[in-house]
């Protein structure tokens, strides 16, 4: 099994995980979410993030946009409801691109939306195509970092913008058990690396992106995992033997079970961080 087939294959046995625990089935959502001061709930937190997308790159109806790495389309026909913008959605798991046409159909947008399977390195649109290009914890995926971002500034229009919202390493592991805190995360959500974000944006100038703004956000996406904790600690007891049942759904269940103990115990260590990068290609 190659990378992208792994990565097709995390999502394609996980999606009913997400679509059953992480309340996407109205918020269609596969990220963290952002948590401000009047946030009452995940639901509402993973609006806040989509919202976050849209005032980033001040969509308007006029543009063209692009999810990179769509999921179900929920960020997608976020911004089609939002703004009226023409959205295009791409994934590499055929799964997640049926339920999102079928979200996006459920939600009477399926005329803004367009999702299609393929590789965000590797698109099939035209230069200077793109108003906008946004991922939410998807080019994380990608390796080396320059591969996306290079097809990101080549399906640009001149100054059209690029956002980023993901995880990085905030700091280099100091010993054996933090070391295999990073390792942990990075083999459950299937990374083939997991980079500082000085790394990142020394790949963003690269391929001639200039950053116009960049935000620590990890205190808003904190809580997300702080809520979903104590589920984790009330079935910390089974995981072990759940481990050991060679079945798939034992397994994804396991893995999923790694991946949010890792993340929160990684914030919890000052490991990770988590930034929302907007970026301009040059003229």
């Amino acid at each position: 099994m190659n990378y992208h087939e792994s990565v097709r294959d995390y999502y394609e046995k996980s999606l009913w995980l997400y679509r059953r625990h992480w309340d996407n089935s109205d918020s269609l959502s596969m990220h963290f979410g952002f948590w401000e001061k009047d946030t009452r709930n995940i639901h509402q937190a993973f609006l806040n993030e989509n919202q976050a997308v849209i005032d980033a790159g001040q969509i308007t109806s006029a543009q063209k946009v692009l999810d990179a790495g769509c999921g179900i389309g929920g960020t997608s026909i976020y911004i089609a409801e939002k703004t009226g913008a023409k959205v295009f959605g791409v994934s590499l798991e055929p799964l997640l691109i049926r339920h999102a046409n079928r979200n996006a159909e459920r939600h009477n947008v399926a005329g803004l939306c367009d999702f299609l399977v393929g590789d965000y390195c590797r698109l099939p649109f035209p230069d200077g195509y793109f108003d906008i290009v946004f991922g939410i914890e998807s080019i994380c995926h990608c390796s080396p970092k320059i591969l996306f971002l290079s097809e990101a500034y080549r399906i640009l229009k001149p100054q059209g913008k690029l956002i980023i919202a993901d995880a990085y390493l905030a700091r280099e592991p100091e010993n054996e058990e933090e070391s295999q805190v990073i390792e942990t995360f990075k083999k459950a959500y299937n990374l083939k690396e997991f980079i500082s974000v000085k790394l990142m944006e020394d790949a963003i100038a690269e391929a001639g992106l200039v950053i116009t703004s960049r935000q620590s956000v990890i205190h808003k996406i904190k809580q997300s995992l702080e809520v979903t904790d104590p589920l984790r600690r009330r079935v910390a007891w089974l995981m072990p033997v759940i481990s050991r049942i060679p079945l798939e759904t034992c397994q994804i269940i396991h893995r999923n079970y790694l991946g949010g103990a890792s993340s929160y115990l990684g914030i919890q260590l000052g490991l990770a961080d988590y930034f929302l990068h907007a970026c301009r290609k040059k003229l």
